[in-house]
């Protein structure tokens, strides 16, 4: 996630996003709904940097 968000921000020349899309987060963890909580929670703090 961080990896990724950087990227966009320097191929957008920005220092933020205004937007962010995390796509079928429940795949990552099928069943595991507090690992998938916990992943959610996760990419969360990281975009609030």
């Amino acid at each position: 996630m961080r990896w990724q968000t950087g990227r966009n921000r320097a191929q957008l020349g920005r220092d933020r996003l205004e937007l962010t899309l995390l796509h079928n987060p429940e795949r990552t963890h099928p069943g595991d709904r507090l690992a998938l909580h916990r992943a959610m929670r996760d990419a969360f703090a990281v975009l609030e940097k």
